[in-house]
């Protein structure tokens, strides 16, 4: 077996030989799983290429329609949310380097774990930004690699020296501590990740457009289109439920769909693909050529920086 290299697959395929074909191939089935701070963009552009797709090559268009919405939305939320990972981080590594907490306690007592956002949540992502800093002090000071970076050391006041050891090596890459740590935001909703990701794009949306034009990409980012697409899915599918269940928790079926073109779908969708591009190209570039002290433009942290 050469993909993928896990050993209870291998133990699986040697159960039942008829799934070593599956695995002989030499294609990534998920080539951007690793960790990096923008991820969820580069699925989003998963769903966005397979909704494309679909409406391209299906002539079935009870399943070509409803399949290329879910895809569009679930591309969105990724999306969106992407962005949202991203200003939250900003913000917290902001709190660390300028404002130095001198224990994780204290930094957890400055709220930047809720935002509206459910306990489970906000426990998971204070249990994974403790793992993350435990992680980066194993890798910066003690000069640990995976896996024992990520397990050892990350108990008792480890967490307290990790958060002095960001501020100590806070001229290293911003984009490499996005691969430690980025915050989970929960919830279906497109309208509040929406609200978050529009406030930061509309003061990008030049060094976007200019992004795309260098790379090839004549789409601009257009937020009012952006804006449409939310609101009608604010009303076909407002918890992110009816495309993918045919009814309810309650057993409300989603029978609600009004007919729709497939036409318009196909040249809406091509035109958020490239939006999403350029988008994350742009933000990729910069967080790449950013610190973990300088971040992004202090004119962006600003506009989002929430009251403690």
């Amino acid at each position: 077996m050469k993909y993928p290299l896990n050993p209870a697959l291998d133990a699986l395929v040697r159960r039942r030989p008829g799934l070593a074909e599956l695995f002989s191939g030499g294609e990534l089935s998920l080539s951007p799983n690793y960790p990096h701070s923008c991820v969820q963009s580069d699925y989003a552009r998963i769903h966005l290429q397979n909704a494309a797709d679909l409406l391209r090559a299906s002539h079935h268009i009870d399943c070509a329609v409803p399949g290329s919405l879910f895809l569009l939305r679930q591309g969105l939320e990724l999306w969106f949310k992407c962005i949202a990972s991203n200003i939250e981080l900003d913000e917290i590594l902001h709190i660390i380097i300028h404002e130095r907490p001198q224990s994780f306690t204290e930094l957890s007592a400055r709220g930047v774990f809720f935002h509206g956002r459910s306990q489970d949540v906000a426990r998971k992502n204070q249990q994974a930004l403790s793992r993350g800093l435990c992680a980066f002090r194993n890798l910066t000071v003690d000069k640990m690699r995976a896996p024992d970076m990520w397990t050892k050391r990350s108990q008792g006041d480890f967490p307290d020296q990790a958060i002095q050891a960001l501020v100590t090596h806070s001229d290293f890459s911003r984009e490499l501590f996005g691969r430690f740590y980025l915050p989970l935001i929960g919830g279906h909703e497109l309208g509040p990740v929406w609200a978050l990701a529009k406030s930061d794009m509309s003061q990008r949306v030049s060094a976007v457009d200019e992004f795309g034009r260098r790379e090839g990409y004549d789409e601009r980012l257009d937020l009012a289109l952006l804006d449409d697409l939310v609101e009608v899915f604010a009303l076909l599918d407002p918890d992110g439920d009816a495309l993918r269940y045919p009814f309810s928790i309650s057993q409300e079926w989603h029978d609600h769909m009004p007919p729709m073109s497939k036409s318009w779908l196909e040249r809406t969708i091509d035109r958020v693909l490239s939006q999403v591009v350029n988008e994350r190209g742009e933000r990729s570039q910069r967080y790449a050529i950013s610190t973990i002290a300088g971040g992004v433009e202090s004119w962006i942290l600003s506009l989002h920086r929430r009251p403690s």
